[in-house]
């Protein structure tokens, strides 16, 4: 009797498998390693062809070429440009452009405060002090700001439908 039970049991084990299959986008550049998922309950900003502007919408369900959200429903086909900020936290970039202002800014308050309060005289701006001052908040500002967060769906970056 435990012998009939086997194929059985193995033919309720692949229906069950089949059942538990993951939908999700892929957003990726080809010939890279990089990609971004979105799986159902994610946020998503994006942009259409009939709309100058970005949306964001929370994925409601996903299947081969529709996107599923609360209020609506949109073909994978229809979406142009993508913003990731929302899927990628912050960068390396991100973070040592932010010490480069702080510690530009700290590198000034320190001079200034060396050369009032410890010295006893008044400021004089210290051409040095001030071009690396300077120079370390504004290469931060860069790496904090200059970034592209838009990815546009050409031929280098898509937009894929995947189930596994």
């Amino acid at each position: 009797m435990k012998i009939k039970a086997i194929p059985a049991l193995l033919v309720l084990l692949l229906l069950a498998q089949s059942g538990f299959g993951q939908k999700f986008l892929v957003l990726e550049k080809m010939g890279t390693k990089k990609r971004y998922e979105y799986y159902p309950g994610d946020q998503i900003i994006f942009k259409t062809p009939s709309e100058d502007y970005f949306t964001k919408g929370t994925i409601a369900g996903i299947t081969d070429s529709l996107i599923y959200f609360k209020d609506r429903s949109l073909a994978i086909s229809e979406i142009t440009d993508v913003d990731i900020s929302s899927v990628k936290g912050p960068s390396f970039g991100t973070y040592a452009g932010t010490y480069m202002m702080v510690g530009g800014g700290l590198l000034l308050l320190i001079d200034v405060v060396n050369q009032t309060w410890i010295q006893g005289g008044s400021y004089g701006s210290s051409t040095g002090v001030l071009i690396t001052s300077g120079a370390l908040m504004g290469a931060g500002a860069i790496l904090v700001f200059a970034k592209k967060k838009r990815k546009k769906l050409d031929k280098w970056w898509r937009l894929r439908y995947v189930e596994i």
